[in-house]
């Protein structure tokens, strides 16, 4: 005997609504994506140690050992940094051409052959840039110790 009372579609509305929504999630958990499909990864994996994969005072080679256990993993990105006063070779001196990385007061050497040995295993390279030297900070800097927001 059917039920005859208004609360009968709400119920019917209700359980149609829980059935799409589990057939939904069913697809979208059984359903290969175009990704999966074509052997693509679904996901990058990157990875930040600047000390293991920049650093000019690590032993020789240690750069590429660790490159070479970041690509075994899998790691398509690598997050380098660059604290830009210390690209400076004089820190006292501003370059003639402070837009030119080529200027003679930059040495880029260690950052140039960390993004080489990531680019040459497919890796890609996130570069954050920070610290800039006083001739680019203009006026009105408010002082490195201002830990209170004055």
């Amino acid at each position: 005997m059917a039920e005859n009372t208004p609360a009968a579609p709400r119920r019917q509305l209700v359980l149609v609504g829980a059935l799409s929504l589990v057939l939904s999630a069913l697809c979208l958990f059984f359903l290969p994506d175009a990704a999966s499909a074509a052997g693509q990864r679904q996901y990058q994996l990157g990875i930040y140690d600047n000390i293991e994969f920049v650093e000019s005072t690590v032993p020789q080679g240690q750069h590429q050992f660790w490159l070479d256990r970041a690509d075994d993993a899998g790691t398509s990105v690598i997050r380098m940094d660059l604290l830009w006063r210390n690209a400076l070779v004089d820190e006292s001196v501003s370059p003639a051409d402070p837009t030119n990385p080529g200027d003679p007061n930059y040495d880029f050497a260690a950052l140039d052959a960390a993004v080489r040995e990531a680019v040459g295993r497919g890796m890609s390279v996130l570069l954050t840039i920070w610290g800039a030297p006083e001739f680019a900070e203009g006026a009105g800097r408010p002082p490195l110790d201002c830990a209170d927001g004055q």
